[in-house]
């Protein structure tokens, strides 16, 4: 499939509620998607979960009906953030998945090579180790200088003879006094210390949007020329406050700034450590991963839907996926033998998982307002939870990926069917008939060419390499 976006039809966004003779206001709905991030296993769930939901949510028997038409708009965080664009410029999920498992020129790969993060990624580590070492070595020459023992350095016919016991006591002094200096954990700490801003600089991935943007759509690199909202999240860190980059800002308590998409994109993935904190000269500040304040910035999308709907009474729905949730490991695994980013991954995920779980507890009365909140997350058993932002991934283990999306999506709509139904039927759409979800459920495995058992369940096959564990022997 090489499907493009069509041509855009105006350069400006108009509120919806400017439009009285709106369809849209008077037979359907408000519908947004929200993105989390967690890197390129995050891309490869989302992805699939999105092509589930074109299937689930046709209009009509032809299944003609596609996403994006449905959608008012997209937000994003991280890696989310980069997926969200895509659609909003036009690309459907299918046409996207079809890019990831190379099946498909629409526009470039969206591996980690084509991204920028991987080149750039072995001389920074062998600049930042050399300057870790060098740091050593000059702390050692320092102690060594600082060490007041004259007859060493001047030796002549006046230096006094040293017994043996004496020579224990300088070798003492020389060890304690100078390589102190080299002991390993400073050696580990100069290493680290000596790292610049994090392991990897975003800014392939902002260069890699603006390529899709110019070459590969009818848009420009400006939130102005977009025909569907957009919101892009970005955390400043000389403030630690959320900055929200997007089409439209009345319902904000700031201005937006005009940015270009592509470098709002490339901010809002610069997790910390893993990447560079980025810089915009238009607010002379820098800026990391959204995330690192929210998981998801609903408040925003619900501010805003309250803003744009002409009253309560019609509904909207937020479509979630949350890919950042921590593995569940077999019983007796040894958490000591994950490598580093490993460990660090787990942590992120953890920390995530709170505060997105916190803040849903905050919006449990937006039912109340006729605003749903509908989350898609990966079993903590899955290889998506597995993995972490930067793991590299082939692609059969994307396929791995896009059918545990799927999966996430067609048993969610399966197991709470009744209530999805009428919600979307409140926002004049019609959901696929049970029994055709189950087919679509039994199916999407073989479409992915995966054997074995279900991922997502414990005793799962090894599409992705498992984390590696040390099993405890049991009586």
């Amino acid at each position: 499939m090489s499907e493009k976006p069509s041509k855009r039809t105006t350069n400006n966004i108009t509120p919806i509620n400017s439009h009285p003779k709106n369809k849209r206001n008077k037979q359907k709905g408000l519908i947004y998607l929200a993105l989390a991030g967690g890197g390129v296993p995050a891309l490869g769930f989302e992805i699939g979960g999105l092509c589930a939901l074109e299937k689930i949510l046709n209009l009509n028997e032809k299944h003609e009906t596609k996403l994006n038409d449905l959608l008012t708009g997209y937000q994003g965080v991280s890696a989310g953030a980069i997926v969200s664009t895509l659609m909003a410029l036009g690309f459907s999920p299918h046409v996207i998945r079809d890019v990831m498992l190379e099946q498909s020129a629409a526009f470039p790969s969206l591996s980690r090579g084509t991204l920028g993060t991987q080149p750039l990624m072995y001389f920074t580590l062998i600049e930042q180790l050399s300057r870790g070492v060098l740091r050593t070595i000059a702390s050692v020459v320092n102690g060594l200088i600082k060490l007041d023992l004259p007859m060493i350095w001047l030796p002549g016919k006046n230096t006094p003879k040293l017994s043996f016991s004496d020579m224990r006591v300088l070798a003492r002094l020389v060890r304690y006094g100078a390589f102190e200096q080299a002991n390993v954990n400073n050696v580990i700490h100069n290493v680290l210390d000596t790292i610049k801003g994090g392991l990897y600089t975003p800014e392939g991935i902002g260069q890699y949007i603006k390529e899709v943007i110019e070459e590969f759509s009818p848009y420009d690199d400006s939130f102005k020329s977009l025909t569907k909202e957009l919101y892009l999240y970005a955390a400043e860190l000389n403030t630690s406050q959320v900055r929200v980059f997007g089409t439209h800002g009345e319902h904000l308590p700031y201005d937006l700034v005009d940015v270009p998409i592509s470098k709002c994109v490339e901010i809002s993935c610069a997790i910390p450590v893993f990447f560079k904190p980025g810089y915009l000269k238009q607010t002379d500040k820098y800026y990391t991963d959204g995330g690192v304040i929210k998981s998801l910035h609903l408040q925003n999308l619900i501010d805003r839907i309250n803003y744009v709907r002409p009253s309560h009474k019609t509904p909207a729905i937020i479509l979630t996926f949350f890919p950042f949730v921590p593995p569940v490991f077999p019983p007796g695994s040894d958490y000591t033998n994950l490598s580093v980013l490993e460990m660090l991954s787990l942590s992120l995920k953890m920390t995530y998982l709170e505060k997105f779980n916190t803040a849903l507890r905050s919006y449990r009365h937006e039912e109340d307002n006729n605003i749903y909140i509908q989350i898609f997350k990966p079993s903590r058993h899955s290889k998506t939870a597995r993995t972490h932002p930067l793991q590299d991934i082939n692609v059969q283990q994307i396929a791995q990926l896009n059918y545990e999306g799927e999966v996430a999506v067609y048993r969610s709509f399966l197991n709470d069917y009744d209530r999805l139904k009428k919600i979307f039927s409140q926002a004049a759409i019609e959901i696929a008939p049970r029994e055709e979800i189950a087919v679509l459920l039994k199916t999407c495995r073989k479409y992915y060419g995966l054997q074995g058992i279900s991922s997502d369940e414990p005793g799962m096959d090894n599409a992705i390499p498992e984390t590696p564990t040390k099993e405890v022997k049991n009586k």
